[in-house]
């Protein structure tokens, strides 16, 4: 991370439109989770199709499926804009960070780009384990009612999607924020910055699970029973917020320790890395050219 986020690389990439930056994330959001947009897209699309009989209109499967895909995706990255630009004003406001909007919006988006990207590297194999009642397929057919959200049954996603996007996504954030503070962040606002991050991030993503589980077990209670694989799961994704947890308060002292014990650290001396851009006038479209 200490690498990919050094000067050399990030002055290189900085030169790319913000635009750019934006449809990055958006694709690598599409790409790190293809086989849960894509199977919800068949099964929107599959629930469309019986809408469109009862009616009397047609409808294109396939088209829709995408187009619902490719939408969720969209959404998704909306959401991580409005994020991004909410943590800008607290992180520049509240904690004095000496980073102006324009190069903090690149680095989370470079940051959110790399960490899609390697979820979807490993989420590929989502692709070739498929079940359908029970029975391995060797392939996924989308569209044509060969998976749908009900039937299918893919352990391979259960397992690896219960931990994996949440426990990278954490572990990799540790280092960006090891960068981060290092470069742009005062001495005395790096431990109370890091200690806000970890529950904000780490309990947004408690209460969501805790919701998961209230759903699955208290409001659909009888209608589905839920498999071992899916007991196993759950699990596992709360095995590793505990993880996450005891990971972050390990981190925390190690910052607590060294901010304290740092005297050559001069909050004064914060500068700009690369990014020499001029004073930010509080616009929040100015990033995408408008």
């Amino acid at each position: 991370m200490k690498k990919l986020f050094g000067d050399s690389v990030v002055s290189k990439l900085r030169t790319v439109p913000a635009f750019c930056w934006v449809f990055f994330v958006f694709a690598t959001f599409f790409f790190a989770h293809a086989y849960e947009y894509l199977v919800l897209g068949e099964y929107s699309a599959f629930l469309y199709a019986k809408l469109a009989e009862q009616y009397s209109f047609t409808v294109n499967a396939a088209f829709f499926g995408i187009f619902t895909s490719l939408l969720s995706a969209g959404m998704q990255t909306l959401i991580f804009e409005v994020v991004v630009f909410i943590v800008y004003g607290l992180v520049a406001g509240r904690y004095r960070c000496n980073i102006n909007k324009k190069d903090f919006a690149f680095r989370i988006r470079y940051f959110m780009v790399l960490v899609n990207l390697l979820i979807g590297i490993l989420s590929i194999g989502f692709f070739f384990t498929q079940r359908i009642n029970g029975v391995a397929a060797p392939h996924m057919t989308f569209f044509g009612e060969i998976v749908n959200y009900i039937d299918a049954e893919n352990p391979y996603y259960l397992i690896q999607n219960s931990f994996l996007p949440f426990l990278l996504t954490a572990t990799l954030a540790v280092f960006f924020f090891e960068d981060f503070r290092k470069r742009f962040v005062p001495l005395k606002n790096q431990t109370p910055l890091f200690i806000n991050f970890a529950l904000i991030y780490v309990g947004v993503s408690v209460i969501l699970f805790a919701i998961d589980l209230i759903r699955t077990f208290v409001a659909f209670r009888g209608e589905a029973e839920l498999t071992l694989m899916g007991k196993i799961a759950y699990g596992v994704e709360g095995g590793s917020y505990l993880l996450v947890v005891v990971g972050y308060v390990l981190y925390y002292l190690h910052l607590k320790k060294i901010t304290k014990n740092d005297d050559t650290h001069d909050d004064d001396n914060i500068t700009f890395v690369v990014d020499n851009a001029t004073p930010d006038d509080g616009n929040i479209y100015d990033d995408f050219g408008f």
